[in-house]
């Protein structure tokens, strides 16, 4: 069994358990195992982009901080949920990364392609696809593919994205 099986079942047991006594936990499952993957401050945000837009927050808050989102933030996170994905990450990420907290931390966003700032800003260029529907699929399909690859290759990859 792999860390990640083990912090799965403990997930499962607590949120069972939260459940039994009327409370639920404050975050999704796939946000505790990604938390559990990364050290605290740094947050690869490529390594997220299969997560649904609330995970997605959960997870960012819980890399870069330690900590979810407090309550007026998770309302206002809350009803945007259902905004176009990139849309709302691109809302997150600059929102977070505009933060006193963050700059207090000294939290890092790696491979940040959801930024409007221009020292994280990388054109991605796919094709002759111009919308960021296109763009975003085709960045799922390379992100699935880049996790299957080895190391030695992740690494080389990295360096030709400039990450």
């Amino acid at each position: 069994m792999d860390t990640r099986e083990i912090y799965g079942k403990i997930f499962d047991i607590t949120n069972n358990n939260m459940l039994e006594n009327d409370m639920e936990l404050e975050y999704s499952k796939e946000a505790f195992l990604f938390s559990t993957e990364c050290p605290v401050g740094k947050c690869d945000v490529l390594d997220m982009i299969e997560l649904d837009n609330m995970s997605f927050m959960e997870a960012t808050y819980a890399a870069l901080f330690f900590r979810t989102a407090d309550l007026g933030a998770y309302a206002n996170w809350s009803k945007r949920k259902d905004m176009y994905t990139l849309d709302f990450r691109k809302r997150l990420i600059n929102s977070i990364s505009g933060s006193q907290e963050y700059l207090e931390k000294g939290a890092v966003l790696e491979n940040n392609i959801y930024s409007n700032r221009s020292e994280a800003n990388r054109l991605v260029s796919v094709g002759k696809m111009s919308d960021f529907t296109s763009a975003n699929k085709a960045l799922n399909r390379l992100y699935r593919i880049y996790k299957k690859l080895p190391a030695p290759l992740k690494k080389i990859a990295k360096k030709l994205i400039g990450a």
